[in-house]
């Protein structure tokens, strides 16, 4: 059967969405947390505590997560953007009942599907984790027509990826 052709490339706003997305997941998040209650515990053993002192713990955790990392994100990004060049140019993915494959201008890889741990659905594209941080971004404009999606949904399916689709 004919492989399933998906031609991927990112911008920088799509790009710099997915990496709060990695950055942002389960472990940080408990990360956060835990450096917000160790401020809160450094701050309980100072006699003066007052709602002046938790303010100041909540608005450094806020601070550090809310703004520093977004930004450093977005610099890091932008960064990536202008000097990869798999990210200029694209990768071209071809997609079969034995794997996926990715090429570019510059590498290729071969993945077969067991080594996909799952499948994410999301309105204008496919991510497919190898990884917590590792994927393949795949946009649904970049497949040939509506067959050629409804064939790579049963493909995952067949080969029993955990899949999020709608």
């Amino acid at each position: 059967m004919e492989p399933i052709t998906v031609k991927s490339k990112l911008n920088l706003k799509t790009y710099y969405q997915l990496s709060l997305l990695v950055h942002y997941r389960t472990r940080q998040l408990v990360s956060m947390l835990i450096v917000f209650v160790c401020l809160n515990v450094l701050m309980f053993t100072d006699d003066n505590l007052s709602l002046g002192s938790e303010m100041i713990c909540i608005g450094v955790v806020v601070l550090l997560y809310g703004v520093v990392t977004p930004l450093r994100i977005w610099f890091i990004s932008k960064r990536n953007m202008r000097t990869s060049p798999v990210l200029l140019d694209g990768i071209t993915y071809y997609i079969t009942d034995e794997g996926i494959e990715g090429i570019s201008t510059e590498s290729s890889a071969k993945t077969s599907w067991k080594l996909i741990q799952k499948a994410v659905e999301k309105e204008n594209y496919f991510l497919l984790f190898s990884s917590p941080v590792l994927f393949r971004y795949l946009p649904k404009d970049g497949f040939g027509s509506e067959d050629d999606i409804t064939r790579f949904k049963e493909i995952v399916k067949t080969n029993r990826i955990k899949a999020y689709f709608k």
